[in-house]
């Protein structure tokens, strides 16, 4: 997969700024880290039994299992990565300027990646996100023993390196087990469906809905999760029909808070039955096809 001669790369930022460094290695250290790469791509898309795992299209209101993993298909891999991949040579190395993962430039880390191109122009990266917690720092007065005599050790900044890759790009598409994850290496809001304002706007006057409490509702619905299942709820149309809706509760045994006339929903004014309502219209409510157990799911998928 990698080798010791392709580049280890840092993807910094800078508030909106994008740029990429070198990530300056010795020999033994970019080794190891190219080993360890490797070994975390394989831990990607093999199970324990080092069967492949199974690849589904993105789906913004599945959750993946450690069996599954999410592929977006003709994947843009950023210009700046493949400029970094085709000219190597002309990048600078990161150096940190503060404990904060921060260089003189204002530039800090965002991600480690690594990353070839082979014969048919066709480009291989696989990223880490990178972190706070992913950095060492050392505080107080240590003392390190060398030989019988124990010296202060001297100050240094350290990388603690993550046991994962959190995507990989191959054969033009994005391979990846958690989209947070994945977000946090290349920007992958173009691929994530949620409702816009607009659409939140048309939920709000909707002619089954009753919302009694605005500013609850527009405080609630800041949320991204929120938003992924009004997203989901306008896209299978489920208050187009209030009868309908009124059978599937019933048939979920799921009590739909209504008016007194029976002719409108009632958005809760709190978050936990909130929570449960919008479970309820995005279809993550089920019955057992055995047993007609009642159950909640954390996601969905089309058979």
């Amino acid at each position: 997969m990698f080798t010791n001669s392709d580049e280890i790369i840092i993807l910094a930022i800078k508030n909106s700024k994008k740029k990429v460094y070198k990530l300056k290695l010795d020999r033994e250290a970019k080794e190891e880290y190219v080993n360890q790469f490797n070994s975390y791509v394989n831990k990607l898309l093999y199970d324990e039994d080092n069967d492949l795992k199974d690849f589904h299209d993105f789906e913004t209101n599945y959750s993946n299992s450690e069996e599954e993993n999410f592929k977006i298909d003709d994947f843009q891999l950023p210009e700046e990565i493949k400029n970094s991949i085709d000219h190597p040579d002309v990048l600078e190395p990161f150096v940190v300027k503060n404990n904060n993962s921060t260089n003189k430039e204002g530039y800090r880390i965002k991600a480690i990646l690594i990353g070839n191109k082979n014969e048919n122009g066709e480009y291989c990266v696989a990223g880490q996100k990178f972190s706070y917690k992913h950095i060492l720092v050392q505080k107080g007065f240590n003392l390190t023993l060398d030989k019988d005599t124990f010296k202060q050790e001297e100050r240094k900044f350290i990388i603690a390196v993550p046991e994962k890759i959190d995507c990989l790009f191959q054969e033009n598409k994005l391979i990846f087990q958690k989209y947070s994850q994945a977000n946090s290496v290349f920007d992958l809001s173009s691929y994530y469906r949620e409702a816009s304002n607009e659409e939140i706007n048309s939920l709000k006057t909707n002619d089954l809905l009753l919302i009694e409490n605005s500013d609850f509702f527009d405080k609630m619905v800041q949320g991204i999760s929120v938003r992924k299942k009004i997203a989901k709820i306008l896209d299978i149309r489920a208050l187009k029909d209030l009868e309908k809706v009124k059978v599937a509760a019933e048939n979920l045994n799921f009590t739909l808070p209504l008016t007194n006339d029976g002719k409108k929903i009632i958005w809760p004014d709190n978050k936990a039955n909130q929570k449960k309502l919008l479970k309820f219209l995005s279809e993550e409510l089920f019955s057992g096809a055995i047993t007609s157990q009642k159950y909640i799911s954390n996601s969905t998928r089309k058979a």
